[in-house]
């Protein structure tokens, strides 16, 4: 298995395992781990720019879980 579909797999994983656990989006994912909502939001840019992804974008106000189709290839 090659870096990336690792990657993939991993990132599948964890996203069902949220989702299992009622974390659809960025207030629950916030209120699961005791932060603001706006942390989470910085942080999760942050973590896109780091990872060469700023073509994903998303509305400051949008809450929900950021799929495939939001980010270019």
């Amino acid at each position: 298995m090659s870096d990336a579909s690792s990657r993939r797999a991993t990132r599948a994983r964890h996203d069902a395992l949220l989702l299992q656990d009622g974390v659809n989006g960025v207030d629950a994912l916030a209120d699961r781990v005791g932060v603001s909502a706006s942390t989470v939001r910085r942080d999760l840019t942050r973590l896109q720019r780091e990872a060469g992804r700023s073509s994903c974008r998303r509305d400051q106000a949008f809450t929900g879980p950021l799929t495939g189709a939001d980010c270019a290839s």
